[in-house]
């Protein structure tokens, strides 16, 4: 297991390991509530990137599947998140919120949620 050591005064009490949580949002109408959950459960440091599936960008700048455009429109919503994980009670507490909120990642149109170990540098 890949442990995190604080800037100061080294490891901190309650770090397991530091984890990376990256979230891509597929539907416009979870996003508050999920930034809702994000901020309660304490990954309030998180990044928000406005992205594009590589299926609309493909209906829009690759001209053999132009005409795909109309098929590919409900891709047309994309969000990128990426919060650090530093204390595994933050994680299960948004997995509570996620829960009350019935965001469901194992739903792939809703998007999707990966947490990848990690190591700060």
């Amino acid at each position: 297991a890949l442990r995190h050591k604080a800037r100061r005064g080294g490891p901190q009490r309650g770090i397991k390991i530091m984890q990376l949580l990256i979230i891509k949002l597929a539907k416009e109408e979870l996003l508050e509530d999920l930034l809702t959950a994000l901020t309660a459960s304490g990954l309030d440091t998180a990044c928000i990137v406005d992205s594009s599936s590589i299926q609309k960008f493909m209906g829009q700048r690759i001209p053999i599947f132009a005409g795909l455009r109309t098929e590919m429109d409900h891709y047309s919503y994309c969000k990128v998140i990426a919060a650090r994980v530093l204390y595994p009670e933050s994680l299960d507490e948004f997995r509570r919120l996620l829960k009350r909120s019935n965001i469901d990642f194992d739903d792939l149109e809703n998007g999707t949620a990966l947490l990848i170990p990690c190591e700060e540098l």
